[in-house]
């Protein structure tokens, strides 16, 4: 059977391994390791000297996948370009970017799909990590004699004081991604023993959200979440660390908001993630700029929806709560472990119980677990330890799936990710509860009343319909 290279997992690790000369003249492109073998794309298994000439450049064991040939030329001609003289084989799609070392890192970042890319000095050697489905992956160790000229480049694109090593600098890269897409990249350096460490947060500043109903939530609570947006005023708080997905879910539900009726949306947020047309985006600066004082400044500007990207403090949420009460529709973040904990958080930080019940309209809890692939995922059971960690004793023996891993996933058995999700509506019965004071434990008991699924059981559903594995949600709920 032909493989069809775009839907494939390309590990540009490998890529990399071959002068871009023999994959645009062979016709060869060696892109991934997996059982011990370096797997290569061709057209033909008799293209002996495009083989012979990746054996010799990579020098280890390898097998052939037989390509589809469209899909192999587009491949090589996305990841190597035209010129077959071509020294590196990423294509520098920055136009103010001519340094082959430092463009090949961002364009493979780009290729795995990383949130972040890590750049780690050690005693001996750099180390280079992305941060893929919410894993750290290897991309690549470098000496260290690099490791000045690479820190200097990335620091000319970002902006920063290339003299400055002693103290953290933050900025940013305006990069042009493969297909087109402004890729920002948010820099950070901190000062460690052995140089600068270097972060960079990939923010697709062309791309689109996707959908609620992709996300991951079930049908119950999706109507629940489309209801509570489309209300006029209140609040909807979305609780989870960092990481899990809560900026995606808001711009999500921004977007339906915005494409149903015709309305006033502003965000503040810290930074600006994705760029929304239509809407108007403020991003904190917080030596001239508060969420609060941003919030004050929006509330002069007739807005129908804001988003507040997270209330950190008292007088934000203060603020926040006075809009909601006012006519706005709040959506924002808040650091809780579960639903109901995001409501014994606001009355922590000063907010009076009657208040918080009047306003908020719903609290989320949500968390990321990685996507099995359904190519290779394989079928097993539920054992008493794993049952014994889900909370449910009567799980054992029922059937869940493991990850294997394959072509299509990169061999990882894993490929995106879904969300767990904790629902709290804030009903008329919880609403008195909470303003008579009620305990934390009371809040969950109402939400299990009301039929709702806590974050583990959510994730309980989803290992069983096949989605994801219980290992992931165990590490994910705990």
């Amino acid at each position: 059977m032909l493989i069809d290279m775009s839907k494939v997992k390309i590990d540009p690790a490998w890529t990399s391994k071959i002068p871009a000369s023999i994959a645009i003249r062979r016709q060869v492109m060696p892109f991934l390791f997996m059982d011990n073998k370096v797997h290569v794309a061709c057209i033909d298994e008799r293209n002996n000297s495009g083989i012979r000439s990746v054996e010799q450049a990579i020098d280890l064991p390898i097998k052939i996948i037989l390509a589809e040939k469209e899909s192999l030329k587009s491949a090589i001609k996305e990841i190597y370009g035209n010129n077959p003289t071509a020294n590196t084989p990423a294509r520098n799609n920055s136009s103010n970017d001519p340094t082959p070392l430092s463009s090949e890192i961002l364009n493979a970042a780009i290729m795995k799909q990383a949130s972040d890319i890590h750049i780690d000095p050690d005693k001996d050697e750099l180390r280079i990590r992305f941060r893929v489905d919410g894993r750290l992956e290897d991309f690549r160790n470098l000496s260290m004699t690099t490791f000045s000229a690479l820190m200097s480049r990335l620091k000319v694109l970002a902006g920063m004081d290339i003299a400055e090593k002693r103290s953290p600098q933050d900025g940013y890269i305006n990069h042009q991604s493969a297909n087109g897409n402004l890729m920002e990249m948010r820099v950070a350096t901190l000062p460690t023993k052995y140089g600068e460490k270097m972060t960079l947060r990939l923010m697709d500043m062309g791309s689109q959200t996707v959908s609620l109903k992709s996300l991951g939530f079930n049908e119950k609570d999706l109507k629940i979440l489309e209801a509570v947006i489309a209300k006029p005023h209140g609040m909807i708080l979305i609780t989870g660390p960092t990481g899990s997905g809560k900026s995606t879910t808001l711009y999500s539900s921004l977007i339906k908001l915005k494409n149903s009726n015709p309305c006033n949306i502003v965000t503040i947020e810290d930074p600006v993630e994705y760029d929304l047309s239509g809407v108007s985006q403020v991003e904190v600066d917080h030596q001239k700029m508060t969420f609060a004082s941003a919030l004050k400044s929006v509330l002069r500007h007739d807005p129908d929806i804001v988003m507040v990207g997270e209330m950190r403090d008292k007088e934000t949420a203060e603020i926040a709560i006075k809009a909601s009460m006012t006519g706005h529709l709040v959506l924002s973040t808040l650091h809780t472990n579960s639903a109901p904990g995001a409501i014994t958080r606001l009355v922590d930080m000063g907010i009076e119980p009657f208040l918080v019940a009047a306003t908020v309209e719903l609290v989320m809890a949500q968390r990321l677990v990685r996507k099995l692939c359904q190519h290779c995922h394989t079928e097993n059971q539920i054992d008493a330890k794993q049952a014994y960690l889900l909370g449910n004793p009567e799980l054992e023996g029922k059937t869940s799936y493991s990850p294997k891993g394959c072509l299509y996933c990169g061999g990882k058995g894993y490929s995106g990710r879904v969300g767990l999700f904790e629902m709290l509506p804030i009903t008329h019965k919880l609403a008195r509860g909470i303003t008579e004071g009620i305990p934390e434990g009371k809040i969950t008991a109402d939400m299990h009343e009301q039929g709702n699924n806590t974050l583990k059981e959510d994730g309980i559903e989803k290992i069983l319909s096949g989605l994801t594995s219980v290992e992931e949600v165990i590490r994910a709920i705990g």
